[in-house]
């Protein structure tokens, strides 16, 4: 039975906090200038943004199954690799060392990475467990 990642809430939240106080920075000088139409389509636009933002991150997933991994984004095609062609795969880290922002998998007849995970949207507990896979060869 395959087990499937998806995101956590984290990315919703700080893209929220963020997209608010930008668009609270852009349409307060609006509204005081007696614009009010003005900074309710500004408003409208940052929301559309979050909203398609949103969306993208939503349709992340990542299929780990008996024999592979597989990562799907938004309307792209789904990547797969077969454990048994993965050479090593290299957790590529910023501030959080137990929480890697991407996971580079290499296999033997590639010199650059034939897959590429972006993790920093995915909870860390289904992080922790998809590094510890010895599968996938990690190496730190």
């Amino acid at each position: 039975m395959p087990r499937i990642l998806k995101p956590g809430p984290r990315p919703y939240v700080a893209l929220g906090i963020i997209l608010g106080a930008v668009t609270l920075l852009a349409t307060l000088p609006i509204v005081r200038a007696g614009k009010p139409w003005q900074a309710i389509k500004a408003a409208e636009g940052m929301l559309a943004v979050y909203g398609a933002v949103c969306l993208a991150v939503s349709r992340q997933r990542v299929v780990v199954e008996s024999d592979s991994v597989a990562f799907r984004e938004l309307f792209k095609p789904t990547n797969r690799i077969r454990f048994a062609d993965i050479s090593k795969s290299i957790p590529r880290t910023v501030a959080e060392p137990e929480h890697p922002v991407a996971l580079e998998i290499y296999t033997y007849n590639r010199k650059g990475p034939a897959l590429r995970l972006r993790l920093k949207s995915f909870r860390q507990a289904d992080v922790a467990w998809l590094v510890s896979i010895p599968e996938l060869k990690i190496q730190r």
